[in-house]
């Protein structure tokens, strides 16, 4: 048992919400309020992110959160959980999609790359999670 579902298996079923964003908000602030730790709440969240259909939506979706949630947040220990969790991210194995069938990454302009099981996921020319993609220019656009 991974410890991701060791996690998820010790919470309520009422406390386990059902959407993307709900469970990336619910991840979030269980970090935040020290329930869990930056590597397994960075664990967690790349699982969810790995088995959404659209890789670039569901990772778009987390970038957000994570900025509106860091933008919003004075605590410097709060802050210091967050760019943390980001570390954790960015030491996790590169991605490869585990399936059970091809994902998509969604390029921009109707261009949409399938990733095909077994293969490495790539957005934008770098690899998840290593090379953290899509969060660079989410920071040159917001600060």
């Amino acid at each position: 048992m991974t410890t991701t579902q060791a996690y998820l298996m010790h919470q309520p079923p009422h406390d386990l919400p059902t959407s993307l964003s709900s469970q990336l908000n619910f991840l979030l602030e269980n970090l935040l309020s020290s329930k869990t730790t930056p590597a397994v709440s960075a664990s967690t969240t790349a699982t969810l992110i790995q088995s959404q259909p659209n890789i670039s939506l569901a990772l778009s979706k987390l970038i957000g959160l994570f900025f509106s949630t860091a933008e919003s947040r004075t605590s410097l220990e709060e802050l210091s959980l967050l760019a943390s969790f980001l570390v954790e991210l960015a030491k996790l194995p590169d991605a490869v999609n585990q399936g059970p069938e091809a994902k998509v990454w969604d390029a921009g302009g109707g261009e949409m790359h399938r990733i095909e099981v077994g293969e490495m996921i790539v957005l934008d020319g770098k690899k998840l999670w290593s090379e953290l993609p899509m969060w660079e220019w989410n920071i040159t656009e917001r600060f």
